[in-house]
């Protein structure tokens, strides 16, 4: 898998180049450095002619193809449906193979079985956190990018779940090269935690 971005510039980013191959990548700048509008530009979902997948421009891909090679999960969770619970949210991200039974097995890795019948209006801001990573996973893109995955989580405690629940995927998706990009504000995290993260994801994601 070769992602490839080529002199990207708009208002906060000034001649961004950079390749990617088969790697996972933190993305670290302070808040409004353009990290958010970077990962857009990457999957498509703002307007640039500068990114390429394995040789093809993304902006020039049909939204099917588009859909099995990047996603993009938010910072934060926003539905506009009073009535949509957890399970129907998560039901919307069962693609490019994903299944029921891969649903059930993630929320119970992060604890939180328990939110299927939940309204996503009436959950934490933590708990959002949790469901918006499971959606990423069900996805199964090639590449996707998290941004600020664990902004609203305790880092010592969730940040395991996070990487414990991205492990149970290393299996089904063993055959596919597959990039993860995690979006970091400064300030939220521990930087000696950064290491330890891509670690995790070179040994067994």
């Amino acid at each position: 898998m070769k992602l490839h971005v080529d002199t990207v510039s708009t208002s906060y980013l000034q001649n961004i180049s950079f390749e990617m191959e088969n790697e996972n990548v933190v993305i670290l700048g302070s808040n409004g450095a353009g990290k958010t509008t970077l990962s857009k530009i990457i999957v498509g979902l703002e307007e640039n002619t500068n990114v390429y997948y394995e040789g093809e421009k993304i902006s020039s891909l049909g939204a099917k193809r588009r859909c099995e090679i990047v996603n993009f999960v938010p910072s934060k969770l926003e539905v506009f449906d009073d009535y949509l619970d957890v399970e129907e949210f998560l039901g919307l991200s069962l693609l490019n193979g994903s299944t029921l039974r891969e649903m059930d097995t993630i929320l119970k890795q992060l604890e939180i079985e328990h939110l299927k019948s939940s309204p996503c209006k009436c959950i934490s801001s933590g708990e959002s956190q949790l469901v918006l990573f499971a959606s990423g996973l069900l996805h199964n893109a090639e590449l996707t990018i998290f941004d600020e995955p664990t902004a609203n989580l305790d880092a010592a405690k969730e940040v395991g779940k996070l990487i414990a629940a991205a492990a149970i995927k290393a299996g089904a998706r063993a055959a596919k090269g597959e990039v993860l990009i995690f979006m970091d504000a400064d300030g939220q995290h521990q930087p000696e935690d950064i290491p330890l993260l891509l670690e995790k994801f070179a040994t067994g994601y």
